[in-house]
This record gives structure tokens, C-alpha cells and sequence, in this order.
């Protein structure tokens, strides 16, 4: 006997939803602790890619400048 399409695809649609739920749940909890380092530190660290003007670069021995850069230093 085959299975009708809709029960797969429901069957599809509820693994689909359980999975999507669980790494919400883990994005979830890797964030609160990312806030609890931050509170701990005092301090937000932000990275930058030294080679994507005008947000940021850098030439070789001079400070990095850019939009990235002067945004974290403005707040």
C-alpha cells in the first residue's frame, strides 16, 4: 500500500519545523552567553575585513580606516 503524498509532506513540513525550532533554541542560548561575556568584559568586540572599502581598509603600517571603523569609535 503507498502512502498519499499529503501524509509525506506533512510528515516532511513536522521534521522540518522540529529542526528549525531546535536551532532556534541553540541560537538562542549561544546568544545569552555571548551577552554574559560582554557584561563580563565590560567591552564589545567588533571585527573588521581589512580589505572592503569604503567600510574598511587599510594600507600597510597606517591605522585602518572606514565606515566600519569610525561607527564602533562614534558610540
Amino acid at each position: 500500500m503507498q502512502v498519499p503524498p499529503q501524509t509525506s509532506m506533512a510528515k516532511c513540513m513536522r521534521r522540518f519545523l522540529l529542526v528549525s525550532l531546535a536551532l532556534c533554541f541553540s541560537a538562542l542560548a549561544s546568544g545569552a552567553a555571548t551577552l554574559d561575556t560582554i557584561s563580563e568584559r565590560g567591552t564589545v568586540r567588533i571585527g573588521y575585513i581589512s580589505d572592503q572599502a569604503p567600510f574598511s581598509s587599510s594600507k600597510s603600517g597606517a591605522e585602518p580606516v572606514g565606515y566600519a571603523i569610525d561607527v564602533p569609535q562614534d558610540c
